[in-house]
């Protein structure tokens, strides 16, 4: 249950009444971002904080010695034919020289990354590579030309992204209205004989908000002419809400466009609808508006537990570059919401303000609505914030409150490093068990 602002309120709904062509702005700009600022979990917020908790690495190759032709490029934390369990970092096809990017999270201290280029017939480099300045070079040598490893299907690295769904009111910010689990899995076509293409595989986890909120996939710079104009859906577990006013209706596969010429792919319409597996109210004719997936203790019968739901998004692309170079800073997933006869989006940083689908009024832009955070984490349970500071008593509480470890000390300074990293310390007691 969200908790806002009265006045906060009041002086959003006044908003709407300023007319264009008034000399006097009666919204206080000031007044609201103020009220905002303080009605925030966490005291002395970081005014310049970009909420950005990835860094980018550049990997380099240079396969002039090796036979011409084009290869796959395979990146894991470890040994993927070792006795441990390996986690595939990037993929991608270089034929010569190239490049591709991929991210790691911040905190993250690897100093080196396992390789692979291989095709059908031989593998021309393999091993554990260094990184330096966030950047990777791979140099093949002349004679080096193994049998292709067996690489077994890996687990791609899962990102969370989390939402709260009161923007531009203030909420209680424990970013579990929408969660989201997402990776990504690239195929080359030098391997599938189809195309290059790219699966995002998305796991609905939660909707505990009580509004209808959309979802769309906004693949930042990535422009209609790389890609192909659909997309296909090799697991589809949610369906699309039809019964009455939507934010938009289900896609069927056609790519769409935002409004400053990006890709886009509309996800579900509606959070409870796709997570309770479509169910509606006794009547037959309204979606319930309960809490799902955010209180283990089911003693209110307002809340409710359902099966994270799994879709997987397949989309070729026809530029080998923006291939490569697709990652999760590309990812501006974000959520559209209602409010003052309006539709607002809610997107993360660095895309806070896009109006990717409609036009609405952008407000105060160093609170998050939004996360992405490098790891699949434990997101808090319904009422309790991400993290919480109190310069009175100078004392760490919420979901995330291991002191130096803390969301609120890196909400304090974003260039906090121990704080970077505060995704891997959850209080049990207040995030859901991990779904």
């Amino acid at each position: 249950m969200k908790r806002t602002t009265v006045i906060l309120s009041a002086l959003l709904a006044l908003a709407a009444f300023v007319m264009p062509s008034c000399k006097n702005d009666y919204f206080d700009q000031h007044r609201y971002e103020e009220l905002l600022s303080n009605s925030f979990p966490v005291s002395e917020l970081d005014t310049l904080h970009d909420w950005n908790l990835t860094k980018t690495v550049t990997a380099v190759f240079d396969l002039a010695a090796s036979p011409e032709g084009e290869y796959v490029i395979a990146i894991y934390d470890i040994d993927p034919t070792g006795p441990r369990e390996a986690t595939r970092l990037a993929s991608g096809v270089v034929s010569g020289y190239g490049s591709l990017k991929f991210n790691l999270g911040k905190d993250d201290s690897s100093s080196a990354v396992y390789v692979v280029v291989y095709n059908r017939d031989v593998c021309v480099a393999r091993g554990l590579y260094n990184i330096t300045n966030n950047t990777v070079y791979v140099q093949s040598e002349a004679g080096f030309n193994q049998v292709p490893p067996l690489l077994t299907q890996p687990n791609d690295v899962e990102y969370t992204f989390c939402f709260e769904e009161t923007y531009p009111e203030s909420g209680d910010f424990d970013f579990n209205d929408l969660v989201l689990g997402v990776s990504y899995s690239k195929s080359a076509k030098a391997m599938n004989d189809s195309a290059n293409y790219i699966d995002i595989t998305v796991r609905l986890r939660a909707s505990g908000g009580n509004r209808p909120l959309a979802c769309s996939m906004r693949l930042a710079d990535i422009k209609p002419n790389m890609v192909s104009p659909t997309f296909t859906m090799p697991r589809a577990e949610w369906k699309y809400y039809r019964y009455g006013d939507v934010f938009f209706d289900d896609p069927k596969g056609e790519v769409r466009l935002t409004k400053d010429g990006c890709v886009r792919i509309d996800l579900f319409n509606d959070s409870h609808y796709a997570l309770n597996g479509g169910k509606l109210d006794v009547a037959g004719t309204l979606v319930p508006r309960y809490a799902i997936n955010t209180l283990d203790e089911m003693d209110d019968p307002e809340w409710e537990k359902a099966d994270v739901k799994v879709s997987t998004y397949r989309l070729a692309f026809n530029d080998d570059e923006a291939f490569n170079d697709f990652n999760f800073s590309n990812l501006d997933i974000f959520i559209t919401t209602s409010y003052n006869a309006s539709f607002y989006e809610i997107h993360r940083h660095p895309f806070f303000g896009m109006r990717a689908i409609n036009d609405y009024p952008t407000t105060i832009g160093y609170i998050p609505w939004a996360l992405m955070v490098p790891d699949k984490i434990q997101y808090p349970i319904e009422g309790t914030p991400i993290g919480k500071y109190s310069s009175d008593v100078n004392y760490y509480e919420g979901a995330y409150q291991q002191g130096q470890y803390s969301f609120g000390a890196w909400a304090r300074n974003r260039n906090n490093t121990e704080a970077q990293g505060w995704y891997h310390y959850p209080n049990r007691e207040s995030v859901y068990p991990m779904n």
